[in-house]
């Protein structure tokens, strides 16, 4: 597996992926998302992708790594076994907050049938290291309750809660 930035090729294999993830928080907050929903249209990820301030990157199945991770029929193209859609943010001018620079991971997704593989590790390690090369002083993700294996990813990577979004449903 490696990974490299998303390109256009890559959209087919990234909305297949983007319907897994409305999936997982469909099941967790029927009352949030929609059935059969998803995040991005095939021409929003046209335009993310040229838009250098929210990078994707993609874990690209080698060949090498066909005999161990389920490939799809596919005709064009390399298997995409997860992404990483990134936002970075650039907190300068406040008169609140301290000038810096971070990376919010927007979307982190691995192929249902490709986790425990090491992909959203491998994922996770080159988003942070994309980080610290730019000089980012943070990585910033947000995960949805009731999604528990998810949090259990993070918190195994490290992450810990530095605010909290809370609702009142009426």
């Amino acid at each position: 597996m490696h990974i490299r930035p998303a390109q256009h090729s890559d959209i087919d294999e990234l909305i297949r992926l983007l319907h897994q993830v409305e999936d997982v928080h469909y099941q967790a907050r029927p009352d949030l998302f929609v059935q059969g929903g998803i995040k991005h249209f095939p021409h929003e990820l046209e335009q993310l992708l040229t838009d250098p301030n929210q990078p994707i990157f993609v874990a690209v199945a080698d060949n090498e790594d066909s005999g161990k991770t389920p490939l799809h029929q596919q005709t064009q193209g390399e298997h995409i076994l997860g992404y990483a859609m990134c936002i970075w943010h650039h907190h300068d001018g406040s008169h609140a907050l301290a000038q810096e620079l971070s990376l919010h991971i927007d979307d982190l997704c691995v192929d249902q049938e490709s986790r425990g593989l090491g992909v959203g590790t491998a994922l996770y390690r080159h988003v942070r290291e994309v980080a610290r090369e730019a000089g980012a002083c943070r990585i910033t993700l947000n995960v949805w309750e009731g999604n528990p294996k998810a949090q259990a990813f993070y918190d195994h990577l490290g992450f810990r809660a530095f605010s909290h979004n809370l609702e009142q449903l009426l």
